[in-house]
């Protein structure tokens, strides 16, 4: 089943100046895992997640197509200025923010492989 997320949320000028820069490097480094099959409208699911709402920006979306190499990802979307100082968190996954992971065991002191869907 074909999924997508979108994340909206707002901020001012400045921030969405060093965002701009992340959400580039991100979105390259992202193309590798979309799939050149395009999903039917029925293989769609989205998920919408709003940060920050009723605060006053620009709102920004992020959209992201699941594709034959995206087997359970794992994000987390932040801010940084040009000099790579941390300033605000927009997006952290579950697994990653709460440290339980569903779709992996340990075994023997080391993760063993999920599984693939």
């Amino acid at each position: 089943m074909k999924s997508n997320t979108t994340i909206t949320t707002s901020f001012n000028t400045r921030t969405l100046k060093y965002f701009g820069m992340m959400f580039l490097i991100s979105g390259l480094s992202l193309t590798a895992c979309n799939s050149s099959k395009k999903a039917t409208p029925e293989e769609r699911t989205t998920e919408i997640i709003y940060s920050k709402e009723g605060v006053s920006g620009i709102p920004i979306e992020i959209e992201f197509i699941r594709g034959s190499a995206h087997n359970h990802p794992l994000m987390a979307f932040w801010i940084e200025d040009t000099d790579g100082n941390y300033l605000e968190t927009i997006y952290v996954a579950e697994s990653i923010g709460t440290g339980i992971f569903g779709h992996g065991q340990v075994k023997d002191g080391a993760w063993e492989p999920g599984p693939v869907s």
